[in-house]
């Protein structure tokens, strides 16, 4: 069986993994930062880039790759407090796009994740063939983000659910 899904490998994009205390990252990092999302497993968006809120204390940034260089100055200054950790993490990870009338189907072949359920700003961690993948509901479809060392076998087994 074929689905009619298209499977993009998406530019590079800037990552940063921040984790710590929200009121000390909000109050060294705010005006920097899109505004932090009020719940779990959903993002905010502003005109630097996507604020990700996956773990207890756990932020993932995105940004265009051209405004790495920019962020990671502002992001690495003296002083900054024991418990705030802020790592570029962008070269360890691959994007792909998940779109077209199939991508529900596909979907549900990938992982278990209730993902028809997550909200327009929907963002979480879950298996997706039994990989760590980022999961972001855009409004075209899915964005799946895994460990670079594992982007030829998720784009192998995207194919292979597509049927291509």
């Amino acid at each position: 069986m074929s689905y009619a899904t298209r499977i993009q490998r998406l530019d590079q994009q800037a990552l940063f993994d921040i984790r710590g205390p929200k009121e000390k990252i909000v109050r060294q990092f705010g005006s920097l930062l899109p505004a932090f999302p009020k719940i779990p497993n959903t993002r905010t968006k502003s005109a630097t880039g996507e604020l990700c809120w996956v773990g207890r204390s756990l932020w993932l940034l995105l940004v265009p790759v051209c405004d790495e260089r920019k962020f990671e100055a502002a992001f690495y200054p003296k002083g900054l407090p024991a418990d705030v950790s802020i790592a570029l993490v962008s070269d360890a990870f691959v994007f792909f796009e998940l779109s077209g009338s199939g991508v529900m189907q596909v979907m549900s072949i990938a992982t278990c994740l209730d993902f028809e359920s997550m909200p327009p700003n929907g963002t979480s961690f879950a298996q997706a063939f039994g990989l760590k993948t980022l999961i972001l509901k855009r409004k075209t479809g899915y964005e799946l983000v895994v460990d670079r060392s594992y982007g030829t076998m998720m784009e192998d087994c995207l194919r292979r659910a597509v049927g291509k």
